[in-house]
This record gives C-alpha cells, structure tokens and sequence, in this order.
C-alpha cells in the first residue's frame, strides 16, 4: 500500500483542495515522510535481528490508524490533526536508527576517558548485563572478533530499542522543525512529545493537550486523540510482511528473543481491523510460537484498555464535544479464536492445553513447613527414580504376567548437542488424563486419588514409594527444558510427547511415536555431572568418569530397589541391583 491510498491522507487531500494552509500542510507530509522512510531504511545496520520498521511499517501504521477511526471521527479531524497522525506515524521510530557518527559514540563508550552524557547512559546500560559484557570479552580474547563484534551489536541494538523515544524527541525537534509549521504556530514540541510518548506510560500521554489552539476561528488539535491512535496502530502492525521468511534466512537471525520475534510475526496469516473489532489469525507451527502470538495478543488488549481509558477521561470545558468529536469504538478483546496450532496431514501439528504446573497449597506447605526436603540438586534423580519404580510396581500390581519390570538412567545429548539425563521405565504409562489432573498438579499424587481408586485392576496390596507428586517439578533443579514421551498400558492408548519449558511455563502435547507402555523423562541438564553428583572415589580408587559416578549416585539414591536399574553413558552400561559391582559392565542395555 501506498501512503496515498490511506484514508487518512485521503482526507487531508480532499481538505487541502479547499484550503491554503491544508495544502501547505500536505506539502510538508510529503517531504517528511518520504525522508522518514529513507532514515528507515538504513536501521538495519544497527538493528539486524529486529523485525522490519522500514516504510512498509511506516505506511501500514497509518493505515491502520485510519481502519481504527468511524467514518464520523475521521470526517470530524482537522487540517493539523490528520497532519499530526500521518507526521507521528512517519517519525515515531526515527530514534532506532541512529548517524554513523552516533553509533561510533556509544561504541567507544568503554574506551572515552571524558564520556558524553550519552556514552555515561551507555555505560550504565551495559553495566546492566554483565554476562553479555563479559562473552564479548572473552570471545575477543580467544581471537574471535566478529563473533565478539555480534555479541556488542545485540546490545548496542537493545539499547537503541529501549532508548528510542527520547531520541525520536530529540531527532525531530533538531531535524524537522522547518517542516512543523501551521500558519503562525509551529507545533514541533508537540509531535516530538507524541512520538516519544509511544514508549512511555499513561502519565506521558495524560500530558499532552487536548485542546490546542492552532488557528483562528477557534481551530484546535487534540495531540493526546493522536498518541492514543499512534500507540494503537504501531502494535496492531502484526503480521508476516514484516518478517519476509526469504530475509529472516538471508540475515541469519540467530539471538532466541529475535528468532521468537521473527517467527512469531510470520505465523500470522490473516486479520481484521475495523470499529469494533480487531482479530487475527495465526497458524502456528510451534507450541511456544503460539504462546508468544497468544502473549503478544494479550499486550494488545492492554494497549485497547489504556486506550479506551485515555480516550473517556479526555474532556475540556472550552470543547463540550469532545467525546463525541474524537469517538472511539474499540473492542474490549481481540478475536483469537482463529490462533492455534497449523494444520498437518493427520490433524493439528501439536496439542496446546492452558496449563500450567500449579502448586496445591496446602500439600506444599506441609511439605516445606514439616521437612527439609531438599539436601542437594542430585535429590531430583532420586525423586525421578521413584516415580519410575512405581510405575512399574503399578503394572506388576495390574497383573501383567508377562510383564519384566526395568528402569534405565542415561545421559547422552539433545539435537542441540546439549546433555541430557534421561529417566526411562516399561511400567504403566500416564494417559491424557494423568497428564492433565496430575502430571501438571504439583502436590498431588494419582496414586493417592480417587481416579486410582476407582481403577478396575488396582492392586490393593500396591503401595507407591514417591510420597508428594512433586518429583518432575525437582527435574528443574538440574535443568531448564523438560521432555517426556509416554504411553499408557490400557487398551486403546495413544502414546503422547510433552515438552516443559521451565516449572512455570505452560507444556503442550502432540502425538508421540513410543510403541511400547512405559515413559521416558529428559531433563537437559544446566551443570554438569560431575557438579550434580559430587560422588567422591573410594580410597585406592581411581577418579571416577561419568559412567561410573552416575552409578553410584544412583546405588547411593535407590539402595533397596527390587527392580534392576541399567545405567547408560557414551555406549557402555552399568547394572544396579542386588550384585551391583562398579567395575562390572554390559554391553547391551534392557531397554
């Protein structure tokens, strides 16, 4: 789209046809925007990773301000106002993109013995995170300078982002005060305070004026109404044009906050925007995707409230009209009921349930107030050990005969390369409804509940050895991503594959692909080994590799087990039971 096909310039057309000064107006929208667009352009020097603020956004802002006005509201707008919400729109992102010049200032900011005050701002922002400080450094110290040269842009970049608006203030009220004339007034200090007002809060937009006398006759611009409409135009500027998927793979977008970014844009393929109503729908390829669009929809609905807020609590005794003159008809939610997973051959590409893991009150603060539960991180292997001998106590107890109960430890790697310690057993299996009502129910055990009870082929002589249900939320004192594949033993069942962020994140489902009953629970591990299992050598014994030292963590955490524990690392397998010998190794593991 054009800037001319909006409605907005459409309208300032139609009144700089009938009058001088709009024309005048008109003359310097074009001049500004068609250089606002060529400063847009060149951000990506300094924002790479950043989703497109180019003209395209620039142009679709407006346009969107336009979708969002009843045909009443816009006919209402004067000269300056529709002047003002084109200007806005053009000049509110100019502080992302700053001179070759100021860029060179903040990067010697480190290195300047009489900083500026803007290298003394850059300074303390850097200051803030000292571990991406600290990375560049030492990538630089091991001769790996563009790398390192990577690292110092991202945050160069952040804080271009987080400073944006005061520069645009700044950059408009220093470059553009010759284009911000109307008849005797020149309303610079205004538009630079409405741009810089979108990165701010309810105060800065309370601040603005709502009746500005700009021309005789009794002409006055409401820049607040223009703030409001800039805000909302620049978030609901949500779609996959500003992530192209051919210049997401040209720039290598690699930083996981831009990729969530990128790709969270990309996922929308529809929308409407209108008086009333603002949908959109997205076809998600990735459960985390859809939350970060569901997250991003619900930043919207905010920016709607503070708006409708704004917009009731704006009035002035000189202009008795205003609520009427400066309508607004916003929906109280955005329509996301067209926002789910993509759709594959055999159905939904995953399953997304609004869960989250959630505490019961009261068992957790038994729990805490009645033990030290806790003595040290490797306690998370002893907790994942007991719900997988229970679960195949739990299928001897449902009278498989034929049924081997084992259990294997493994520690291998992701996709990633990252290790991971995986927890595997043949026993019961969790089906849909365990997963939902107890799996994501921290302090409440299934062995313990009425659903067990009622279960045809429980075994009244089986009694569970794990003792609160907490132990997949312990798997978090190792690690930061949690993955599970499971299949219930019952007639029917369909195996499930659930993925965990981190113990308060929300988990989704897709079909899994294990074919026996049994589980299979991978932690990927944030320490090492060793730092988990600070297993010391006996005396006269050789230090002991990571095989070994996982082992007799394990004999250390399950004693007394009935059921043979294998344990797994780098090919080479370690039998724990009653025989367990350190030095004793198998070549072929049981699962």
């Amino acid at each position: 789209m054009n800037l001319s096909e909006t409605a907005i310039y459409q309208r300032l057309h139609v009144l700089a046809a009938e009058d001088r000064q709009a024309r005048v107006l008109l003359v310097h929208v074009d001049h500004v925007f068609d250089e606002a667009r060529d400063i847009a352009r060149t951000m990506v020097r300094f924002l790479p990773e950043y989703t497109l603020h180019d003209d395209t956004h620039l142009v679709a802002v407006v346009d969107l301000m336009g979708r969002l006005l009843p045909e009443k509201t816009l006919a209402a707008l004067q000269p300056l106002e529709l002047t003002a919400l084109i200007l806005a729109a053009g000049l509110h992102d100019v502080g992302m993109t700053p001179t070759e010049e100021e860029a060179q200032e903040l990067r010697s900011a480190e290195d300047t013995a009489a900083p500026t005050a803007r290298q003394i701002e850059y300074r303390r922002f850097r200051a803030k995170h000292p571990d991406i400080v600290r990375r560049a450094e030492t990538l630089a110290a091991a001769g790996r300078a563009r790398e390192s040269e990577e690292v110092n842009g991202y945050l160069l970049a952040e804080f271009l982002r987080i400073t944006h608006g005061e520069r645009a203030d700044r950059v408009i009220r220093e470059r553009f005060r010759a284009d911000c004339q109307y008849g005797d007034v020149n309303f610079t200090d205004q538009l630079a305070a409405v741009c810089r007002s979108h990165t701010e809060g309810i105060t800065a937009l309370e601040a603005l004026p709502v009746y500005d006398l700009v021309r005789p006759g009794g002409e006055f611009c409401n820049w607040r109404f223009v703030a409001v409409l800039l805000r909302l135009a620049d978030v609901l500027d949500f779609d996959a044009k500003r992530t192209p998927a051919a210049l997401f793979r040209h720039l290598g977008v690699r930083t996981p906050v831009s990729v969530r970014e990128w790709r969270k844009h990309q996922q929308v393929k529809a929308w409407d925007i209108r008086p009333g109503r603002v949908a959109f729908r997205a076809d998600c390829e990735d459960p985390i995707i859809q939350e970060t669009v569901s997250g991003f929809l619900t930043m919207i609905e905010d920016e709607l409230r503070l708006a409708r807020s704004v917009v009731a609590a704006m009035h002035d005794p000189r202009a008795p009209e205003m609520h009427t003159r400066y309508w607004l008809e916003l929906p109280a939610d955005v329509d996301s009921s067209q926002v789910g997973p993509a759709m594959g051959p055999d159905g939904p590409v995953f399953r997304f349930l609004p869960v989250r893991f959630r505490l019961d009150h009261d068992a957790i603060t038994q729990i805490l107030m009645g033990l030290a539960l806790y003595g040290h991180r490797s306690l998370f292997l002893r907790e994942l050990l007991q719900n997988a001998v229970d679960a195949c106590r739990h299928r001897v107890a449902a009278g498989d005969r034929d049924y081997e109960p084992s259990v294997a430890v493994r520690l291998a790697q992701d996709e990633e390369g990252q290790p991971i310690l995986q927890v595997e057993d043949n026993g019961m299996g969790m089906s849909l409804m365990i997963v939902e009502r107890y799996f994501a129910r921290i302090g409440q055990s299934y062995y313990r509940s009425p659903d067990f009870r009622a279960e045809a082929l429980a075994n009244p002589s089986f009694r569970p050895i794990s003792q609160f249900g907490i132990g997949v939320l312990s798997a978090f004192m190792a690690g930061d991503r949690l993955r599970v594949q499971t299949r219930y033993a019952g007639a029917g069942a369909k195996p499930l594959s659930i993925e965990v962020a981190d113990q308060g994140a929300l988990f989704w489902f897709r079909t899994g692909d294990r074919a026996d009953p049994g589980t299979v629970l991978s932690v990927r591990l944030s320490q090492s080994v060793a730092a988990l299992f600070p297993v010391t050598a006996r005396p006269n014994e050789e230090p002991l590799n990571d095989l070994e030292r996982l082992s007799r963590a394990i004999q250390d955490l399950a004693p007394h087990v009935e059921i043979p524990i294998w344990c797994e690392v780098g090919g080479k397998h370690l039998k724990i039971d009653g025989s367990f010998s350190l030095r004793e190794f198998y070549t072929d593991p049981v699962l």
